[in-house]
């Protein structure tokens, strides 16, 4: 059973790659931010995020969507590109489930997390985050992926 919590999540500093484009093409992004990061000498010091920057209530179209790769990393950045960022992702109150397996069927997940903050009260305050805790692309049996889905939340106002 995916259970789902809240809890505040820490602030994280890093580098991030924002992109329009199908989130069926993230693989060529996340070279670009791994080759910018192995470049610089970071080290990562985290999971693979991805930002989703769109409202949970609209449709959405999977092959044109605002999205970032974002890694956690430490050390100074010497060789700058224009797409790659410095940032930081704040402190904030986040509900949470764990999604095992294929993202095939990850919208699943999503849709009792979205359910289960409107039933707490909650509302979303930001974007969705994934973050890749098992990931590895080149696997093809992906029943061994976990992803964390995070909504920021803020209690509705009555």
């Amino acid at each position: 059973m995916r259970e789902i919590i809240i809890y505040r999540r820490m602030p994280e500093k890093g580098v991030s790659i924002k992109v329009k484009d199908s989130i069926f093409n993230q693989e060529e992004h996340r070279e670009k931010l791994e080759n910018f990061i192995k470049n610089n000498n970071l080290q990562k010091s985290g999971f693979e995020t991805v930002i989703y920057h769109y409202d949970p209530d609209e449709i959405i179209d999977p092959e044109w969507m605002d999205y970032e790769i974002f890694y956690p990393t430490s050390g100074e950045i010497k060789i700058r590109e224009e797409e790659i960022n410095e940032k930081e992702i704040p402190t904030m109150l986040v509900a949470s489930i764990i999604h095992r397996g294929s993202f095939d069927d990850i919208e699943k997940s999503y849709n009792k997390l979205l359910k289960w903050i409107k039933k707490k009260g909650y509302k979303t305050s930001g974007p969705a985050i994934e973050i890749k805790i098992r990931y590895k692309p080149e696997i093809l049996d992906e029943k061994g992926y976990l992803t964390e889905i995070q909504f920021p939340v803020e209690k509705e106002k009555r």
